[in-house]
This record gives structure tokens, sequence and C-alpha cells, in this order.
């Protein structure tokens, strides 16, 4: 790989967590808030990802949020899948790459699943909140270790 190609696909990874950074922190941490520092209260968790099955959101909406989320973190998950899949800077460590091949899928699962289950107790709040970082953890790690391995493959 010349050196054009490692500088493109190193900016392309790095704005790949920048913005995985920006949406996934942001939006899970601030849980509305403006303050982006500030850890969520089970009160606001339950406000923003509607708890209560009379007051919260509505189960079209619910589907209909499933349904896009189901659709765009499956399909980064999936692009995170096959950038890992061909990583070779992992190659040696078939248990990390592993876990982090399978991690978003898991916590797509967890986090959506919970969504549902928010409506009959407020705490499962805590697992949305949960899945959402542990997404965000597992795209961004996998993001730096392609960025690993696009500059330190070594030529046999």
């Amino acid at each position: 790989m010349n050196i054009p190609d490692k500088i493109s696909l190193s900016l392309f990874w790095l704005l790949f967590i920048a913005a995985v950074v920006f949406s996934g922190f942001y939006v899970n941490i601030g849980a509305g808030d403006n303050d982006f520092f500030s850890l969520p209260t089970p009160q606001k968790l339950c406000a923003k990802y509607g708890c209560n099955a009379t007051t919260g959101i509505s189960l079209q909406r619910l589907m209909l949020q499933t349904h896009t989320h189901l659709f765009g973190m499956t399909f980064l998950a999936l692009f995170s899948w096959f950038a890992l899949k061909r990583n070779k800077f992992l190659s040696q460590h078939k248990t990390t790459k592993g876990i982090l091949q399978i991690l978003p899928f898991i916590a797509t699962i967890v986090g959506i699943s919970s969504w549902w289950l928010c409506r009959c107790h407020g705490y499962f709040s805590w697992f949305v909140f949960f899945g959402g970082m542990i997404y965000t953890i597992s795209l961004v790690l996998a993001a730096i270790f392609n960025l690993f391995s696009i500059w330190n493959v070594k030529k046999h």
C-alpha cells in the first residue's frame, strides 16, 4: 500500500472515530442535557428512553426507531467486522479480534431489546445506556486497531 492510500485510509478511520465518539458518547452521557460531562440519573434516562408504558414513547415510534437503529447499527457493526477480518495487526491475537468482531452485535441486541424492556421497568434504561457505550467503545477500538494495521504491517 502506498503512502497516499495509507493517508486517505487513516483520515477515513480518524473521521470515523470522531463521528462514533461524538454521537455515541454525547447521546449516551449527555442524555439530552447540554452538560456533556455529567452522568445521567435514572430519572433522566427514563425520561429519555420512555420507560413508562403509559406516558412513554408510543409503540409505533418505538417500532420505527427499532427498525432504523437495527439496520444502521448492524451495518456499522458489519462494516467494522469486515475491516477487522482483514486486519493484519490482530492476526496473532485471535481472541481479541473475535471479541472486537462480536461485541458491537451483542451491544446492539442488548441496547435495542432494553428499549422494549424499559417499558416494563425503568431499571432497564441502564442497559440501554451501557449497551450504547459498549457499542461505541467497540467501534472506536476496531478503528484504532485498523489504523495500527495500516501503518504497522511488516512486509515479509
